[in-house]
């Protein structure tokens, strides 16, 4: 095949593994945050004050609130919706990853590298779910790609787009996605001694603009409100998750284990590498190995870890696995495991994981509520109070009005009060908690039981639906 030829063979495959029963899956554990942030967007209008479960949530930046929002606009609010933009931010990763191969080393393995990511089950797994992580490794690979790109540029609107890129990246997880880039364009602006050609006035310009652009959504959402100081929050975040950890806090070995099994199976097929005469580097090779080192050790040395803060690194990994695998007999372990690899997680990902979720989950559960609950009252009319029970229930029926949510039996008699005179009403609550306070509940019309739908994770505690007309 030609060149071209190839190169839309690619395209068609990510497309098709990156998009294809997107809605297919229950919504993670992870994703209900958002899911249940964009529901309260849409019902109140109020797009610059996320809220949890009804209380205000300002652990994470707007940015990828907006890009849902946007989405499930269009789309509905539906999983489909939600996890468009991190399906879109996982083609551009496999767009920026050979754009910056290419200059760092070459075509052939600039393209090994995109082919690997998109048949690492870990860098799937991520594009298809609703969250800010995909969304923060495009902006940060988008950022790097700009700066080899136009490195050698000292016009303003480079600098202009570079950095807005930088305040896009802080706006979606936070500025430490500044951090990882600057880990990838100092080290290479001072090996190639360029640092003081752009420390001039149109730089700085472009730093205070788009400074401003990062702090204006801060602004806006804390003017007249009483609010939780989200420019706080940043720094909680940020800086001292970094410094003085309050959670999160993993063996230091954490990303020795995850940076491998995320790139699963090419970490394993890459184990012949290390037996191998090595390769010389170019000096520009050596300086992003040095920073590809720096960007783990930045990792490893913060106080707070979890799997998945390593995903900014998967495509520098995969380029140097490419790198590594440029031998004879290792470009013929590449060719022979790259088609079964992918048929494997197109199956997985579009057949067997919609099959599974459309008997199993939350989705039978949630379709016999409503299914029962419609044979008494128009859907409209119902009302929905959840005990803690699964989040994840209440977004899936998606009732009228935003329901009231409780982690646990409500002691004060005006919630009490409100069970036994809202109706029609459906009310979700664990089995733990049904089997102690089922005396002061009102009588419902049916109980449904999770546990006969096969429908919770959790096998000690089962959600129950009391229907109520």
């Amino acid at each position: 095949m030609t060149a071209k030829e190839n190169t839309l063979v690619f395209w068609l495959a990510a497309a098709l593994l990156l998009f294809s029963t997107l809605s297919g899956a229950d919504l993670w554990t992870q994703e209900w945050r958002w899911a249940d942030i964009l529901w309260y967007m849409h019902v109140s209008g109020d797009y610059f004050h996320p809220h949890l479960a009804g209380s205000p949530y300002y652990d994470k930046p707007l940015l990828s609130y907006w890009f849902m929002l946007l989405s499930t606009k269009f789309f509905g609010l539906n999983e489909w919706g939600l996890r468009l933009p991190s399906a879109c931010a996982g083609l551009v990763v496999l767009y920026c990853t050979p754009s910056i191969g290419k200059i760092i080393f070459n075509p052939h393995i600039a393209n090994k590298a995109s082919w690997i990511l998109l048949t690492s089950y870990f860098f799937i797994f991520w594009s298809r779910i609703a969250s800010s992580d995909m969304l923060n490794v495009a902006s940060i690979l988008l950022a790097v790609n700009l700066y080899f790109i136009k490195k050698n540029k000292t016009d303003f609107f480079s600098y202009f787009i570079f950095c807005f890129v930088l305040a896009t990246s802080a706006l979606i997880k936070g500025p430490v996605a500044i951090i990882l880039v600057g880990l990838v364009v100092l080290p290479d602006l001072i090996a190639s001694k360029k640092l003081t050609t752009h420390l001039n006035f149109k730089f700085l310009l472009s730093v205070f603009i788009n400074l401003f652009i990062y702090t204006l959504p801060f602004l806006i959402a804390h003017q007249n409100t009483l609010h939780e100081n989200s420019l706080y929050l940043v720094y909680r975040e940020n800086v001292l998750r970094f410094l003085s950890p309050f959670d999160h806090q993993s063996h230091w070995t954490t990303y020795f284990i995850y940076l491998p099994y995320y790139l699963l199976p090419w970490s394993l097929i890459s184990i012949p590498c290390f037996f191998k005469k090595p390769t010389p580097l170019s000096k520009q090779q050596k300086t992003f190995l040095i920073s590809t080192v720096f960007i783990f050790l930045f990792f490893t040395v913060s106080g707070s870890r979890r799997s998945y803060y390593i995903l900014p690194l998967l495509p520098f990994t995969a380029l140097w696995i490419a790198f590594f695998l440029e031998t004879h007999y290792l470009k013929k372990i590449f060719y022979h495991f790259i088609i079964p690899f992918y048929l494997v997680l197109l199956l997985w990902f579009s057949c067997f994981q919609n099959l599974y979720f459309h008997y199993y989950g939350i989705k039978p559960f949630v379709r016999l509520i409503k299914t029962t609950a419609i044979k008494l009252k128009p859907w409209d009319e119902w009302q929905l109070i959840s005990i803690g029970a699964d989040d994840r229930i209440s977004f899936y029926l998606q009732p009228r009005a935003l329901p009231s949510s409780f982690r646990d039996f409500p002691q004060n008699t005006a919630a009490l009060e409100s069970f036994k005179k809202t109706r029609p009403l459906i009310l979700i609550i664990s089995s733990s908690l049904f089997s102690k306070y089922h005396a002061l509940l009102p009588t419902p019309r049916f109980t449904l039981d999770s546990a006969s739908q096969k429908t919770s994770v959790n096998k000690q505690d089962k959600d129950i639906a009391l229907i109520i007309p």
